[in-house]
């Protein structure tokens, strides 16, 4: 691989790193997919599919081992994240910075346990665990089903569908094991599996057209 390609894939890593750092800051930023204010979704739902996207990219450039390994590197560097920004809250702020500390705090580490009066500030833990094994569990799969499928279909086709199993898994998950820990209602949870599922479709079919025009283009070099 030359030099041009290995900073090509440099930097889809830093993409798909900060990506997962901003997906689990927004998301408990929730809007409303339509008019009556009843479908919603989180607005990491909107940047996460995007990650899919770029695990292929890492893996077409270098090899189904290498893609793995990114995969479980940035699960790693998420954790640490979170363990790093549980230590900084923990750290009280001067009075000029209250509102900031507080404001992170409530996003970030909401949650808390008071030692000798210092209290330890960290973030929701089923949150941090699910998220983590999920985005893990459901990038390795879409590496497994593209490789299995790729040799025996269209490279697009191929793509479709080991994008669209995992992420829809992965969504369905995601949004059961949260909903269950806010203790929300049956109806509400059946709203908010609905709401997930039309953005599993509709941005399986967005990161199937980015990928086919990538794919046309490096297919005519």
């Amino acid at each position: 691989m030359n030099k041009k390609g290995n900073n090509k894939d440099t930097i889809i890593k830093y993409l798909l790193l900060t990506f997962i750092i901003i997906c689990s800051i927004f998301r408990y930023k929730t809007i409303y997919l339509d008019s009556g204010n009843v479908l919603e979704a989180s607005l990491s739902n909107f940047l996460y599919p995007f990650t899919f996207l770029f695990i292929i990219m890492i893996y077409k450039t270098e090899n189904f081992s290498n893609a793995h390994k990114t995969i479980l590197k940035t699960s790693l560097i998420f954790i640490i994240f979170m363990i790093v920004i549980s230590i900084l809250n923990t750290i009280p702020g001067n009075y000029y910075s209250t509102e900031i500390d507080q404001a992170l705090k409530q996003v970030l580490t909401p949650n808390f346990f008071i030692i000798k009066n210092h209290v330890f500030y960290y973030p929701n833990i089923l949150n941090v665990i699910s998220f983590t094994l999920l985005y893990y569990f459901s990038h390795t799969l879409v590496l497994i089903l593209y490789e299995a499928m790729k040799e025996y279909t269209n490279h697009i086709l191929a793509f479709n569908l080991a994008m669209f199993i995992p992420f829809t898994l992965d969504t369905m998950c995601f949004v059961i094991i949260n909903d269950i820990f806010l203790n929300v209602e049956f109806n509400k949870l059946i709203t908010d599996l609905t709401s997930n599922f039309i953005i599993v479709i509709i941005f399986t079919l967005i990161n199937t057209l980015i990928y086919s025009i990538i794919y046309k283009k490096k297919s005519k070099i």
